[in-house]
């Protein structure tokens, strides 16, 4: 389990760091577009990159914050519970979520068959939507890993007090 879990870790960090460097590129890409407008032209479709990259940006980088424990959990109703309560809960909860990520990569990957198929592209520069897609899927089903393997720890801690 724990060799799976510190797999799951480094994918996730991985991930993030990829996260990081499109968030490099996007503020290169507006900082050069807004230097470029006061003196020549500005780049031309920085609005569907910025878009693009974040939304990949943002899909890959919420594994890891999940994988630390960095989101935030409301813990007033929980604390007041016993701990094999919190567990039992926390897994079941932990399961929705993981169900709820799973079926959101479904879709994106049924979403990016189909724009594969019809061509989908962006407005101002023509660039296919559908590999930004997958990427979106492969953030998800990380996401969805991170939330069954903090259920599976919930549980055992219910099963193991």
């Amino acid at each position: 389990m724990e060799k799976c879990a510190r797999y799951v870790g480094a994918v996730t960090k991985y991930a993030d760091y990829l996260a990081r460097l499109g968030m490099f590129a996007l503020m290169v890409l507006v900082t050069v577009n807004v230097i470029l407008r006061y003196g020549w032209t500005s780049i031309k479709g920085t609005y569907d990159y910025v878009g693009l990259i974040t939304a990949v940006s943002v899909t890959l980088a919420i594994s890891f914050c999940a994988y630390e424990r960095g989101h935030i959990e409301v813990e007033i109703l929980m604390d007041r519970l016993p701990q094999r309560v919190q567990s039992v809960v926390g897994s079941l909860m932990m399961l929705i979520g993981a169900a709820f990520f799973a079926i959101a990569c479904w879709q994106c990957v049924s979403v990016g068959n189909t724009m594969k198929v019809s061509r989908e592209t962006t407005m101002a520069v023509y660039v296919p939507l559908y590999p930004f897609m997958y990427i979106l899927a492969v953030g998800l089903g990380l996401m969805t890993l991170v939330i069954l393997l903090h259920s599976i720890r919930f549980a055992s801690k219910a099963i193991r007090p």
